[in-house]
């Protein structure tokens, strides 16, 4: 390492190998992520590592308005 240059952040890090299975077929995945991460930080880490075996698209079907009250958290019906 060159003594000018400023020393690099360093982190500790888990190495996976997971898979999903879905009508059938079965992907697997390896992935990386932190050695002290979340359950949701895992899962955010596989489903990244999935999307890259995917082709992922959606179409837009229309709106449509539901009642949501103060402590509905859906994505479907964010405060706004």
């Amino acid at each position: 390492m060159d003594e000018n240059q400023p020393a690099r952040q360093t982190c500790k890090v888990t190495c996976y190998a997971g898979y999903i299975q879905l009508d059938g077929k079965r992907i697997d995945v390896s992935f990386e992520a932190a050695t002290d991460a979340s359950k949701e930080q895992l899962d955010a880490a596989f489903l990244s590592a999935l999307a890259q075996h995917a082709t992922i698209d959606y179409l837009a079907i229309g709106d449509c308005e539901k009642v949501r009250d103060d402590g509905d958290s859906s994505p479907g019906c964010a405060k706004q």
